[in-house]
């Protein structure tokens, strides 16, 4: 999660293990726009990697889990009971505002146009952050119109299609685009590398739905 966490132990005692941000890719989390968002894919303990800290809670401990750090929580006791409390982060913040800043050069885009759209602001917005994982690449190039009338899938905005280009164009505000990647840009400034990372591969797979699916951003 992206909030600051807190886990009180009232009752029997659990371990927690804990990992950084940057396992983010080793611990294969589902992404943001799944039911399951921000947990791992890898169900068995011995296929984690590492954890950075493990604590045993005892009635009355109480542990803190910063904002992007994975945990995973495993009873000792016949009766286990904790209770948890979140409360909101700049990390969180962070992104909830850059999701705000792309939504509107995309607000005027509709139907077959919104995944080349969607491709050419993600495509300003990861230039602009002046970096680009490879699983942010891959969630890029997914970005793909859906349904029995949409272009046939492909990398669109990166193939040069010129006839998706031209559709993007009639939809979006140039200077809106600019104005959305630099306002990205400066809402993630100062965060973590590993933090600014997932959260640009957060934002092109929310942006990546819109693209593909007629719901909003």
């Amino acid at each position: 999660r992206r909030s600051h966490g807190f886990i009180a132990a009232a009752r029997g005692v659990k371990r927690v293990a804990l990992w950084p941000p940057t396992a983010h890719n080793d611990l294969r989390v589902f992404p943001a726009t799944h039911g399951a968002r921000r947990q791992s894919q890898l169900r068995r303990p011995p296929s984690f990697p590492p954890p950075e800290v493990v604590h045993e809670l005892a009635p009355g401990d109480v542990l803190y889990v910063p904002p992007l750090w994975f945990h995973r929580i495993e009873a000792l006791s016949a009766v286990a009971v904790s209770v948890s409390a979140v409360s909101p982060s700049r990390e969180d913040r962070a992104l909830q505002r850059a999701l705000d800043a792309v939504r509107a050069p995309l607000a005027s885009c509709v139907d077959g146009n919104r995944a080349v759209a969607a491709q050419v602001v993600l495509a300003h917005v990861l230039s602009r952050l002046g970096t680009a994982p490879r699983a942010v690449g891959r969630a890029l190039r997914d970005v793909r119109p859906r349904g029995p009338s949409s272009t046939p899938p492909g990398d669109l905005c990166l193939a040069g299609d010129e006839a998706a280009h031209e559709a993007a164009r009639a939809c979006l505000d140039g200077d809106a685009v600019k104005e959305a990647a630099k306002r990205v840009a400066k809402e993630l400034d100062g965060l973590a590398q590993s933090v600014r990372d997932i959260s640009a591969l957060d934002l092109v797979e929310h942006v990546g739905a819109w693209g593909a699916a007629p719901e909003t951003v």
